[in-house]
């Protein structure tokens, strides 16, 4: 009898439900390898967080969600990070290929990068493609600069000198592109390049150099800055007809080009001594009275410039060229000159030095030839609504070769009688 209840309770015991096995005093469970546990642990009925989870004393335990630090909301956090907070939902906000710096605030926000966070000794250094909010000088083997990167505000009110001297410093030495925005840069004091710093523009009617408030030149290259120049960009000076100071100045036998440009006012809109450059598509205008457009010792191309004087002041000439005691070979290209002047083109060479040629351009007033090596006339068109002004339209002495030209007319304006060579 004992032993068949024995077997009875053995029986029993391997029917009972599989939940019951479950069932320990405390309700515990045994969860794995979870967070933060070596082994095999326990965790409490209820406990959430954890990969594997209790359910109750009844209920089998079962694999529950990861809520805990938020990341529900896209926000991971934690003492384990070592930084801080990271916020998914900021970082999804960054534009791409932007620069950002200074996280700040709870969580941390990331903001615009400072020039100084960016730079190495004061230059940025950047590969790929990148967006920026704050202004930048990128250096290579040709490098630019932007005035404005160096503080120049360009609202033709604020003092931008300082600000535009540095920028031309940056490239002095090594030659380089200062770029202006399309804005009035207002200057008081002269900017004097020595090296082959060109300025430059976006175009000769949005960006501009403005030195009107003062009689002073505002562009100065040195001699020593050949292959420099002025491109797509206005240059005005002092527009009073009292001016005593040129516009723009050219030392002793420098390179300098000047593309699609605007020189206006000064007494002369350039003064050059230089040689073998190239003016072309540029519109230069003195202001003063007794002025000149152009005063050259130099030899240089113009072509396809136009010549007039700042609010009809009367000028001695749109170009004039005087001595050097070397060979100076001017060739006006296309030229038109239009202003109100006594000559449109003037050699007062002493030393017998000077060649002129003159082709295809337009001359409203006089031309006058003195003392000169050659002149040559290609194609010109020669008019004055004064035709005795110094002797008639063109009046040349003391020329040691002049090109062949037939003067013929018996009408009201008598060409023969206003054409006046000496050789």
């Amino acid at each position: 009898m004992i032993k068949h209840l024995v077997t009875a309770l053995s029986l029993f015991s391997f029917c009972l439900p599989a939940g019951a096995q479950w069932q320990t005093p405390n309700h515990s469970v045994p969860i794995g390898r979870g967070i933060g546990v070596i082994g095999h642990g326990n965790a409490a009925p209820g406990t959430s967080g954890l990969p594997f989870l209790s359910q109750g004393p009844t209920t089998d335990p079962a694999f529950g969600a990861l809520t805990g630090g938020g990341i529900a909301a896209g926000t991971i956090t934690g003492s384990n990070i070592a930084s801080g907070t990271v916020a998914n939902s900021n970082l999804a906000n960054m534009a791409a290929n932007t620069a950002k710096c200074n996280n700040t605030g709870s969580p941390a926000v990331p903001v615009d990068c400072t020039a100084a966070q960016l730079a190495t000794n004061g230059i940025a250094t950047t590969t790929g493609v990148n967006t920026f909010t704050l202004d930048s000088y990128f250096k290579s083997g040709n490098p630019w600069v932007d005035v404005k990167a160096f503080g120049a505000v360009c609202d033709n009110t604020t003092d931008d000198t300082t600000a535009i001297r540095n920028a031309i410093a940056q490239v002095n030495t090594t030659g380089g592109v200062v770029h202006f925005p399309n804005a009035p840069c207002k200057i008081t004091g002269t900017l004097t390049i020595s090296g082959a710093v060109i300025l430059m523009g976006s175009n000769a009617v949005a960006s501009s150099i403005y030195a009107t408030s003062g009689d002073f030149t505002a562009v100065a290259f040195t001699g020593a800055a050949s292959f420099g120049g002025i491109q797509n960009l206005s240059v005005f000076c002092g527009q009073g007809a009292a001016v005593t100071t040129p516009c723009v100045s050219i030392g002793l036998n420098a390179v300098i080009n000047a593309r699609d440009c605007r020189i206006w006012g000064g007494y002369q809109g350039l003064l050059t001594a230089g040689v073998d450059g190239l003016i072309e598509n540029c519109f230069i205008a003195a202001a003063a009275t007794n002025g000149y457009g152009v005063y050259s010792t130099g030899a240089n191309w113009y072509i396809r410039d136009k010549f007039d004087s700042v609010f009809g002041t009367t000028q001695v000439a749109a170009f004039y060229q005087g001595s050097m005691n070397v060979i100076q070979e001017n060739h006006l290209v296309q030229c038109d000159f239009t202003g109100t002047y006594t000559n449109s083109v003037q050699v007062a060479d002493t030393f017998n030095d000077a060649i002129t040629v003159l082709d295809g351009s337009v001359f409203s007033s006089p031309v006058s030839i003195g003392t000169s090596k050659a002149t040559i006339f290609l194609g010109s068109e020669i008019g004055s609504t004064t035709l005795t002004t110094n002797g008639g339209p063109v009046m040349m002495s003391g020329n040691y070769a002049f090109n062949a030209t037939t003067v013929t007319g018996t009408s009201t304006r008598v060409c023969s009688a206003n054409f006046n060579v000496t050789c």
